[in-house]
């Protein structure tokens, strides 16, 4: 029997006032690659691809008015799932509809090719299903953290709403759990519960979890190219090494060892 190959299928949909400039800073200071890059009537980035091993990135320019007919318009940053098929995807859909859940933009076939819809979680954040999948295939070494402000409430939301299944749920010394793994597909999120004065967070809701085999290494080069080390290197609570870092326009990414599966302890990458 031949063995399914993995593959990343939940990814950041991140929106630039300036995606070119985004682009040259991902490649410089954090090591991405082009993979593709797609250019608007005014040369903008309509859809962009970075790719850092088997890590898939999409990013596009934040640019044109806010419409009433396309929330992504309107919102800075979200999440695109990648599903099996077109098949999967409409039935994601009707089973999001039943749940409750919002649906921003109907079931569509986009310009890409790919079967699609929109959809707001319980927290008024922008998701999308779909059928396009950019990334290479290979085990993923790039995961989403979401920072909700009640954590296990969202990680049941989205379990009965979107399908993501509870993996491993954290816990420290007696106290309440600090993050959940959830998974779907070949890949997963994280969810925090960092506090809302969090310096490292601010008034982020997402980070972006890259794997990398020299967490120092990585930091820098990070460093001399310019990117903002918001904390340096250091070990956590799990036996990971961890730092973090924002990038051109001021997204929070974090660098480190620490992947699925692993023990979620306070401290860990994903705090």
């Amino acid at each position: 029997m031949m063995m399914q190959a993995h593959r990343q299928t939940v990814f950041p949909a991140t929106r630039y006032d300036d995606a070119w400039a985004a682009i040259a800073f991902l490649e410089s200071c954090f090591g991405f690659e082009r993979q593709a890059v797609h250019k608007d009537p005014n040369g903008k980035v309509a859809h962009g691809e970075l790719r850092l091993g088997t890590a898939s990135y999409g990013l596009s320019t934040a640019n044109g008015p806010v419409t009433s007919d396309n929330p992504w318009t309107s919102v800075r940053s979200g999440v695109y799932v990648a599903l099996q098929d077109a098949n999967a995807v409409d039935a994601h859909h009707a089973h999001a509809r039943a749940a409750g859940a919002v649906i921003a933009m109907p079931l569509e076939d986009a310009d890409s090719g790919s079967r699609q819809y929109s959809v707001w979680d319980g927290d008024h954040r922008l998701w999308c299903f779909g059928t396009y999948n950019h990334a290479r295939f290979g085990e993923p070494t790039l995961f989403l953290v979401l920072r909700y402000p009640d954590r296990p409430a969202t990680a049941r939301w989205l379990a009965h709403a979107f399908g993501f299944e509870p993996a491993l749920t954290s816990s420290a010394s007696g106290r309440s759990a600090e993050c959940t793994e959830l998974r779907l597909g070949d890949s997963a999120l994280w969810l925090s519960s960092a506090p809302p004065d969090d310096r490292l967070w601010e008034k982020d809701w997402h980070a972006t979890h890259l794997v990398v085999p020299d967490v120092d290494a990585h930091h820098d080069r990070a460093r001399r190219s310019g990117a903002t080390i918001v904390r340096s290197p250091a070990d956590t609570a799990d036996g990971s090494r961890v730092y973090w870092a924002r990038d051109a326009e001021g997204y929070l990414w974090s660098f480190g060892t620490q992947k699925p599966g692993s023990s979620l302890a306070e401290g860990t990458a994903v705090r």
